[in-house]
């Protein structure tokens, strides 16, 4: 048991299970380790002083010294802790015991969790916004199974409707361009200049086998064989950024085994839908959304909404008891609308969660890149992933928000200096791994960690101590930038703690329990920066 499971126990024990009480890190490191208000909260309902109550807490909690060495009432009512020797020391033997495990959890109890995630159109190359998805995306599914979810990981690839005919289309005019003959590309159609070697390609494999057909027929081929190839390019991409999905879905797949006609039977079958207009309509403003939705339009075509909806119930028939999308910025009207959607089929609200990322701009110089180098056009993920490399990309796109937008410093990325965050992390593991080559001493022998003692060495396992907690808060949150953000304290503090201790000198005992320290904080820094797709080099 740790020391807020303690105090939770303790508090409970005394006054009550109904009181759950927040403990956290003060403000100001002189007022201890551990501070809760839970006093406040008491004194209201028992009509008490909430300085009485913090002092009847202070008791409760004292008479166990393994977990403290001081515990003080400050102010009106607040308690403050300070972790004893002995259970800093009890805590950094518990790392080295649980080594890769450490931090991991089984709150999840094997619960059935998908995060949807990127689900480019198979239309182009994927850009920089999907960058940022996947490597969010990603972190999420690592970081729910570390704490015990059964999580899967999810593309849906959208391959029908009129998009793929544009696709067809824009296709055919590039061919016809590379074959000299007259060509227009449709107003809404992909003009990108990605398309000319995929129609030099189709050129070969294509257009021989249909040249006896329809133009609307060879645009048609056209349309899918480009499908293919595009997916199996952001397959590529996505594989070198190290995603790996459990799942690709076809939206045509969907409509192939009925799931849009079914999804419509089951809102029907909740008196959800009615007709207006010779339309059908969703009645989503009952169940939280801004206004109704159309789903089947007046000359009976299903609307975008109705075939989300049915993969949304997909989701659910699979067995998943929670899903998440992590949408980009142009899908602001998403989570109300769907939401509200699955109300009306009877799913419960804690089944959908929606992430919407936010922009990011990538910067070089301090300014605004708009352009491509090698195309004149947008930059694309691969583009930035074979400047910048996998693991900055993704320890970048994890630092912020997702609600916030995002500027990507690409010349900050390229440094290999104490300035670039995931060098610095990095950097930090790599000196431990040094230390351990050059040592001529051996964990495997018995460690004391009694010689634990000086305010560097108490400082860095305080810090070592909070990564479960900040595993939790990441999954909590659905977020990931506490866990950026931590990995370079430990990093700060790691580094403090070298620059004022020598780990290996002429005294062993002394020397392997500052391995055993150096060892715990290369655990910390490995453990999460896998759960962020990174690597932990053991060189640089």
């Amino acid at each position: 048991m740790n020391a807020e499971e303690f105090l939770k126990q303790k508090i409970a024990s005394a006054f009550g299970p109904e009181y759950k009480p927040v403990i956290e890190k003060p403000r100001d490191p002189s007022w201890g380790d551990l501070s809760t208000s839970i006093p406040f909260t008491i004194a209201k309902v028992e009509k008490r002083s909430p300085k009485d109550i913090a002092n009847e807490i202070k008791v409760s909690t004292s008479k166990n010294q393994e977990y403290f060495d001081s515990i003080t009432v400050a102010g009106n009512g607040f308690v403050n802790y300070t972790y004893s020797l002995p259970y800093l020391r009890n805590r950094l033997a518990l790392i080295l015991q649980q080594y890769n495990d450490y931090g991991s959890s089984t709150e999840g109890n094997h619960k059935k969790v998908q995060v949807e995630f990127v689900s480019a159109n198979p239309t182009g190359p994927l850009n920089i916004v999907s960058a940022r998805a996947a490597a969010v995306g990603d972190a999420l599914v690592r970081l729910l199974k570390f704490r015990g979810y059964d999580a899967k990981s999810e593309f849906y690839i959208n391959d029908s409707g009129n998009q793929v005919k544009l696709l067809g289309d824009s296709m055919l005019a590039r061919v016809k361009e590379l074959q000299g003959q007259p060509f227009q590309i449709p107003d809404q159609g992909y003009h990108g200049k990605y398309l000319i070697p995929l129609a030099n390609d189709a050129l070969q494999e294509v257009i021989p086998t249909v040249k006896n057909q329809t133009e609307e027929e060879q645009a048609q081929a056209l349309g899918q064989w480009t499908v293919e190839r595009m997916v199996a390019l952001q397959k590529m991409v996505l594989e070198t950024y190290r995603v790996n999905y459990d799942e690709w879905i076809r939206e045509s797949s969907l409509y192939e085994q009925g799931g849009t006609e079914t999804a419509l039977k089951a809102l029907d079958s909740t008196d959800a839908t009615y007709h207006k207009d010779g339309a059908r309509f969703l009645a989503t403003s009952r169940f939280g959304d801004t206004e109704d939705r159309v789903i089947v339009t007046s000359d009976n075509r299903f609307t975008y909404f109705l075939p989300d909806i049915a993969y949304h119930k997909n989701k659910r028939d699979r067995g998943f008891q929670r899903v998440i999308d992590i949408l980009g910025p142009d899908h602001q009207t998403f989570p109300k609308r769907m939401k509200a959607a699955m109300k009306a089929l009877g799913y419960d609200d804690k089944f959908l969660d929606v992430i919407i990322l936010q922009q990011v701009n990538l910067l070089r110089g301090g300014e605004v890149v708009k352009m491509s180098k090698r195309s004149g056009e947008m930059v694309t993920m691969e583009e930035l992933l074979d400047e910048v490399g996998v693991d900055a990309a993704r320890f970048f796109f994890c630092q912020r928000r997702t609600s916030s937008h995002l500027d990507f410093d690409i010349d900050l990325a390229l440094k290999c200096t104490e300035d670039n965050p995931v060098y610095y992390v990095q950097y930090a593991h790599a000196r431990i791994a040094s230390i351990f080559r050059k040592s001529p001493y051996s964990l495997e022998d018995d460690v004391s960690f009694e010689l634990l003692e000086k305010s560097e060495e108490k400082d860095l396992v305080k810090k070592l101590m909070e990564f479960p907690a900040m595993v939790a808060l990441c999954v909590t949150t659905l977020e990931t930038n506490p866990l950026t953000a931590y990995l370079q304290e430990v990093a700060a503090t790691y580094h403090r703690f070298y620059h004022e201790h020598r780990v290996i000198s002429d005294d062993p005992e002394l020397s392997k329990m500052r391995l055993a320290l150096c060892r715990a904080t290369q655990i910390v820094l490995k453990n999460g920066l896998n759960l962020l797709g990174i690597d932990a080099p053991e060189s640089m």
